[in-house]
């Protein structure tokens, strides 16, 4: 499930640009700059590239239960580390933190 989505997502996101890489070739004008294609459809091309950038964390939060126990502990031990004073200074020590703690909300 988690493959097909992202799948699914990453073609999405991808088809305005690779019809702008198309249209590209058909579409001649000869000043660019005011072309809407070569600039208002550009801009909307780019901005769909980073949909798959930003689905991936709700894809892998609604169907990766080991993902979400993980999220799900670091948000509860957020407020805790800021307290502590630690504030996520070594982000190595904090994903092994993390990932310990994750481990032990499953045994629960």
């Amino acid at each position: 499930m988690t493959t097909a989505l992202t799948g699914t997502v990453y073609c999405v996101s991808t088809l305005p640009y690779a019809v702008f890489r198309i249209g590209e070739t058909i579409v001649s004008s000869e000043n660019k700059a005011q072309s809407f294609f070569h600039t208002g459809f550009l801009s909307l091309a780019n901005d769909f590239l980073f949909l798959n950038t930003i689905s991936n964390i709700y894809i892998y939060s609604l169907t990766v239960s080991s993902f979400r126990r993980f999220l799900l502990a670091w948000i509860r031990l957020l407020p805790m580390a800021r307290v502590c004073g630690s504030a996520f200074r070594d982000p190595v020590q904090d994903l092994l933190f993390f990932t310990q703690v994750s481990r032990e909300m499953r045994h629960e």
